[in-house]
């Protein structure tokens, strides 16, 4: 018995089972479920470790933007953005400018 990939659609991969002609009809379907089984056992799993990557990703631009957003308070005030900054004093204040929230939404 082989087993061929057939092609991958939304429900996941789906698999055609070629067997001998004497084989029983009930034994075929067996084997499908369960290879059929197999594969949306390790489908979870990967959705599983993708969905906790994307979870600690999110998590980490939140750090992030929390981090930047408290240094930006304890170098002073940020009044005047630089089109072309020359000091790092005037870089610094052109991204903690770029950081501050929006009149829209900052919800006031």
């Amino acid at each position: 018995m082989t087993i061929e990939c057939a092609g991958v659609g939304f429900g996941g991969l789906h698999l055609a089972m070629l067997s001998s002609p004497h084989e029983r009809p009930g034994q075929r379907s067996k084997a499908l479920q369960e290879s059929h089984g197999l594969v949306m056992s390790w489908v979870r799993a990967l959705a599983l470790v993708l969905a906790c990557l994307l979870a600690l990703s999110i998590y980490g631009n939140y750090r992030t933007g929390r981090d930047l957003q408290r240094l930006c308070e304890l170098i002073g005030p940020h009044d005047v953005g630089v089109a072309v900054p020359r000091t790092p004093r005037e870089e610094i204040d052109n991204i903690c400018i770029d950081h501050e929230p929006e009149d829209h939404e900052r919800g006031d």
